[in-house]
Parts: structure tokens; C-alpha cells; sequence
């Protein structure tokens, strides 16, 4: 009778062990170890992504062996415990069994595997996939039952359970454990962010532009290229104002080794809405549109971006031998920076590094203030946000030229 009831006690405990196991291996593999082995083509990785396809069927095998132990295991012990205590101690049957048997079940077969297999899932993968193969196939019935009963209840496998906040939790944890640099880290957040931005958000203003007058002469344009030593200028029409295209600098030079007239050179300008996305102006320049567009707001340019632009979002501000790159601030030593009133509200963004909660309308710095004040503000004015503090620096008539922020937490002003 010993015999028995140790067998019973063994039989419930091991086999639930084993399932405790499988299920906190499979529910512990991640997407992208199962990625790896797939690429790897190989039969743990196809296996792993039929489980995480269908999780209910491995789950439901897992369950069903599971109970069925349990079941057993409790009535063969507790049929055994009577037959050798009932009539002697029955306080052995009634009261001690049952809470031994229940602590056992507790912490040799849920607390231990479980917590075995959250930790050593990887060395655990192989054993598991190949044991859950089998366990499926023997109780096929019973997982096609199971499924039969809770088919309402499931969702959708076609929704990802990854979002872009939880690509960015996984790149702050990585930064923190050493895994990636803090330069891979920000690139990883930038390379994200870029998918959410619109052209308005890295543009430049149109009073910005350098342009070409299409009838100035050779000289005149060498100085204008000479001074600002930018590769594309747009090309405009004094007759009617209107920006006819634009023109590469090695383009310049050629018509003037051919003789030929300017406009001969002129190409084609893209011409974007503001509502574009940066990475769809992006795929532009990669397809082969020169890497000049022109934002338009009801037929009027609002401003213009280049790929040194697109760039400077992912990359910060890259310096060239000319080092003709636009540098949104001007920082200082007490924390604060000196901003163009044309600066986006992205690039305050990012200096602040916090989300500024504002209406979509708002692009800029100074569209930003206005809208706060609902009026034109003064030099010297303070405004209030919940980030930071704006003191107006410098007005041109009715524009806001630069602006002072002080970060909240470093604000004494």
C-alpha cells in the first residue's frame, strides 16, 4: 500500500512537473529567438512558430495531460491514505494528506519548473518543442475537444502583439544593460520616430531659400554659389515669380563651358503638400528625385527640405568641410538654448526630450507661442508651457526671429 501511494504521489507530481515545464519554456521564447531559428531554417524553428501561431494547441495538450495527473495522482492517493490510516489515524487522511499533497503539488510541480523554466528557457527549447510535438500527437482528441469548446473565445492571430512603445522599452532596457550603445540606442528611437513625422516637422522656412534669378549672369550666380556653397538652387522667374525648377551646381558650370542658355539645365522641382510623410518624401529621394522638394500649403511655399534634412533627424546635425548645415539652437551653459522662431516643434522635441502636447496645426516655435497668447507677443515677453518657459529674445515687425527656452527642470527664470 506504501508502494502505491508513493507511486500515485510520484506519478502526479512528475508528469505535472513536466507540464509546469513545457508551458512556462513556450510562454518564456520570444519572437525574435523564434525569427533566429527560422532563419536557420531549421525544425525547432518551424515547430516553434507553429506553437506561437496556434499557442491554444500546445497550451490545451499541456492543460490535459496537466489534469488529468492531478486527477489521478489525488484520487490514488487519497484511496491509498484511507486504506492505510482510516481506521488508525484519521487525522492523517482528513487533514495532513490533503495539505501535504497540496503544498507538493504547489512547490515541486508550479513554483519550481515554472520558475526552472522562465530562467533556462533557452538550454530548455530543444526538449520542449520535441516533447510538445509528441504530447500533441497522442492527445490529439483531446486538444481538438478543447478547441471545439473555446473556438468563441479566441482571437485573431493576425494582430501583432509588438508595438513601436514596446520596440522602444526593449531599446531604453538595452541601452541600460549595456547591450547597445547610447549613439545605437538614439538611432534605434529616431529611426522609430521618423515613421511618425510629417515634412513640416524637418522642413526649413521658404525665406530661408537661396534662390537663382534664371536671368542673372554667370558671374553673379558664381558669387551666390560662392558664398552659400549649397549643390541645388531653386530656379525662379522674375516675370512671374514662380519657381521654375531647379539647378545642380555641377550643372551651372557645364552650361556655362557650353555656352548654352541656363534654363536648358533646369530640372524638374518636387513639389510636396504638407501633410507628407517624411519617409514617403524619403522613398522619393531614393527612387532618384533630385534631393530638393518644395512644401506647398494652398499653392503657396511654406518652405523646402533636403535630404541633409531627412538626415539630420536620424543622424543630428552633419558637419561638412563647409560646414553649411542648419543648427536648430544655440545652446548655452545655463541649460538653455536660443531658438528660431522657424524651429520645429520636433527639434524642441528632441532637446527637451519630451513630447510636447500641442494641435496638430502647429509646426513651429513661434506658431506654438501665438497660438498660446492668441495674440502677437513682445521682446522680452515670458510665456509658460508645461515643459518649458519661452522668453521672447528678438521680434522682426509681426515674427517671432528668436525665442529663449528654459527646460522646466533647470529654469530659474
Amino acid at each position: 500500500m506504501y508502494t502505491k501511494l508513493i507511486l500515485f504521489f510520484m506519478f502526479a507530481i512528475s508528469i505535472s512537473f513536466l507540464c509546469s515545464l513545457w508551458e512556462a519554456v513556450l510562454l518564456s521564447i520570444t519572437p525574435t529567438y523564434t525569427q533566429i531559428k527560422l532563419h536557420e531554417n531549421s525544425f525547432i524553428g518551424k515547430k516553434l512558430q507553429y506553437f506561437k501561431k496556434n499557442i491554444d494547441k500546445p497550451l490545451a495538450a499541456i492543460l490535459s495531460l496537466n489534469t488529468f495527473a492531478h486527477t489521478v495522482g489525488a484520487i490514488g492517493v487519497g484511496e491509498q491514505a484511507l486504506l492505510i490510516w482510516s481506521h488508525t489515524t484519521p487525522f492523517i487522511t482528513g487533514f495532513l494528506v490533503p495539505i501535504l499533497m497540496t503544498l507538493a503539488i504547489l512547490i515541486l510541480s508550479e513554483i519550481i519548473p515554472k520558475s526552472i523554466g522562465a530562467n533556462f528557457w533557452k538550454e530548455l527549447v530543444s526538449f520542449t518543442v520535441y516533447s510538445l510535438n509528441i504530447l500533441l500527437q497522442i492527445l490529439f482528441p483531446f486538444v481538438w475537444l478543447c478547441q471545439l469548446i473555446t473556438k468563441r473565445f479566441r482571437r485573431g492571430n493576425d494582430k501583432s502583439i509588438l508595438s513601436r512603445s514596446d520596440f522602444l522599452a526593449l531599446t531604453e532596457i538595452g541601452e541600460q544593460q549595456g547591450i547597445f550603445k547610447k549613439s545605437e540606442a538614439d538611432l534605434i528611437e529616431k529611426v522609430l520616430d521618423l515613421y511618425e513625422l510629417r515634412v513640416t516637422e524637418v522642413m526649413r522656412p521658404a525665406n530661408e531659400m537661396v534662390m537663382i534669378n534664371k536671368n542673372q549672369s554667370f558671374d553673379t550666380l558664381i558669387s551666390l554659389v560662392k558664398k552659400y556653397r549649397y549643390s541645388r538652387y531653386p530656379v525662379f522667374d522674375p516675370n512671374n515669380n514662380e519657381i521654375n525648377g531647379i539647378i545642380h551646381v555641377k550643372d551651372l558650370f557645364d552650361s556655362k563651358k557650353d555656352g548654352a542658355d541656363l534654363t536648358y539645365f533646369v530640372r524638374p522641382v518636387l513639389k510636396i503638400p504638407t501633410r507628407l510623410p517624411v519617409t514617403n518624401l524619403l522613398s522619393r529621394f531614393k527612387a532618384g528625385m533630385p534631393h530638393f522638394a518644395l512644401v506647398y500649403k494652398d499653392k503657396i511655399v511654406v518652405g523646402f527640405v533636403t535630404l541633409d534634412n531627412v538626415l539630420q533627424v536620424l543622424l543630428g546635425i552633419i558637419k561638412d568641410e563647409f560646414n553649411r548645415s542648419h543648427v536648430a539652437w544655440t545652446a548655452h551653459e545655463d541649460g538653455s538654448i536660443s531658438a528660431k522662431g522657424s524651429c520645429s516643434l520636433y527639434a524642441l522635441e528632441q532637446f527637451l526630450d519630451a513630447d510636447i502636447n500641442v494641435d496638430e496645426t502647429h509646426e513651429t516655435v513661434a506658431e506654438l507661442i501665438i497660438h498660446r497668447l492668441n495674440k502677437i507677443p513682445k521682446e522680452k515677453e515670458r510665456i509658460e508651457f508645461d515643459e518649458f518657459i519661452a522668453v521672447i529674445e528678438k521680434m522682426n515687425a509681426s515674427h517671432i526671429q528668436t525665442v529663449r527656452i528654459y527646460p522646466k527642470s533647470t529654469s530659474k527664470h
